[in-house]
């Protein structure tokens, strides 16, 4: 049986990836399509990203960081919001 603590340890950190996906492009006025055709993805991805279903890989999240002009870092660790 395995050590359910050393197991622990691969347990990726949640996100707020998703929460400041849907924050940004709802701020921008763009349809969840729009952004998806921005950056190369269908609006299920989106959607799914949106829902913190599935995180996306490296590529498509630079890109959105890019199009949205956000550090990397804070799309994952900070809940932007309007300030």
């Amino acid at each position: 049986m395995k050590n359910p603590i050393k197991s622990a340890r691969n347990i990726p950190k949640p996100t707020h990836f998703g929460k400041n996906l849907k924050f940004l492009r709802r701020l921008h006025g763009m349809s969840q399509t729009q952004l998806a055709q921005q950056i190369g993805l269908t609006r299920n991805n989106i959607a799914s990203y949106e829902s913190g279903i599935v995180e996306p890989n490296i590529q498509k999240f630079i890109l959105a960081c890019d199009l949205f002009k956000v550090e990397p870092r804070n799309m994952l660790e900070e809940i932007i919001s309007a300030q």
